[in-house]
């Protein structure tokens, strides 16, 4: 899967990911212009696509959308959800709680049934909350890229169903290499983007969404260009409301016949082996994890480093190499568990790749050693 790459600055992030030469060969492609012929065939192409990196069956339509998966979040949170209909959030992170915040600035009537950070998410627990709090909307973050936890999708798909809630997901981190299908696990909305496992380039993010939820009545729009209704009323003639991002949907195209041809079982492999070996690496080293192996991303390595400007040297250092890995200090983890590292495969990375990642990454430990 890896081709040569740059050795500049090869990511290991969990968003934007490195990207195959053949995408990104799309991008210097001529620009087209956005109301062309062959642009809306590119948009039909893709949207066929989508259906399938979704799991989607044709009840569900997909739109494109100009911008990070936190405007395809808004947008469906703006656009779905009247002022009158309750929502319950669940949260165990950072990106739970930016649900909470958009859902906040919309005024919209919610409820957050939170959880402490890198901790499972209590099934019995929202069964309760569906029971007394009987909400209409039901919002979830499917892979907590804030910790690289991969949250109880199928599990809140089918209370979604049994208590009749509509079930809003946000897939961004997820969606291509988590076991994910949209129409299975009982997923009304589901939002992602191209920069994580689709392994493409940033600008676009996507909703997938029931098409009786947009042919319904919806809540009088509250902004322009986040109306839902208008994308779906230009996509009947594979046209966007705006001047999208034209280049990015391009490259798109090509990324989606990638995972297409790999397939979503094929991919999630990759990313399970590549990220076993991160592992190992890091456990010879004594690296600890922060999460128990149930719960781990396939495509996310979350890790906790003896202090936040240990963390700071290491990443500095990885810099100076090449490689750029993803350090934070999250204050709502407990104080020993702050420092953060993440190590993501998702992308065009090879196992030697890793292998050098972590060659530097020992170097600096046996000048530097880990002092938990």
């Amino acid at each position: 899967m890896s081709n040569k790459k740059s050795r500049n600055n090869l990511l290991f992030t969990p968003g934007p990911v490195a990207v195959n030469d053949a995408v990104l060969k799309k991008l210097s492609e001529p620009i087209l212009f956005h109301r062309t012929g062959r642009l809306l065939d590119i948009h039909k192409r893709i949207s066929n696509k989508l259906l399938k990196f979704f799991g989607a069956d044709p009840r569900y339509i997909p739109l494109l959308i100009t911008g990070s998966g936190t405007l395809s979040n808004e947008t469906v949170l703006s656009s779905l959800i009247g002022k009158r209909e309750k929502l319950l959030i669940l949260s165990n992170g950072l990106f739970g709680e930016r649900l909470a915040e958009i859902a906040k600035i919309h005024e919209l009537n919610y409820k957050i049934l939170e959880f402490d950070w890198a901790t499972n998410i209590d099934i019995q627990q929202v069964e309760h909350e569906l029971r007394s709090y009987k909400p209409k909307f039901v919002a979830l973050v499917a892979l907590e890229t804030s910790t690289g936890m991969a949250n109880p999708v199928k599990e809140v798909g089918r209370l979604c169903k049994k208590y009749g809630a509509i079930l809003f997901l946000d897939g961004v981190s997820a969606i291509g290499g988590q076991n994910i299908k949209i129409s299975r696990d009982d997923i009304d909305v589901c939002t992602s983007v191209p920069n994580k496992a689709l392994e493409a380039p940033p600008g676009l993010s996507f909703i997938c969404i029931r098409r009786t939820l947009l042919e319904k009545k919806l809540p009088k729009p509250t902004s322009y260009y986040l109306d839902i209704s208008r994308y779906y009323t230009y996509l009947k003639k594979y046209q966007l409301p705006t001047t999208p991002a034209v280049s990015a949907i391009v490259a798109l195209d090509k990324a989606l016949d990638l995972f297409l041809e790999e397939t979503l079982n094929n991919r999630i492999k990759r990313y399970k082996v590549l990220s076993r070996l991160v592992e190992r690496n890091a456990d010879d080293l004594g690296i600890r994890f922060l999460l128990d192996e149930r719960v781990r991303a396939n495509g996310i390595s979350t890790f906790y480093l003896p202090s936040t400007k240990y963390a700071e040297r290491l990443n500095n250092h990885l810099l100076r190499k090449g490689y750029t890995v993803w350090h934070h200090n999250y204050q709502k983890l407990e104080k020993r568990l702050r420092a953060i590292m993440q190590i993501s495969i998702m992308g065009n990375i090879a196992k030697r790749d890793i292998n050098n990642l972590f060659k530097e990454i020992k170097s600096f430990t046996s000048k530097y050693p880990l002092d938990y």
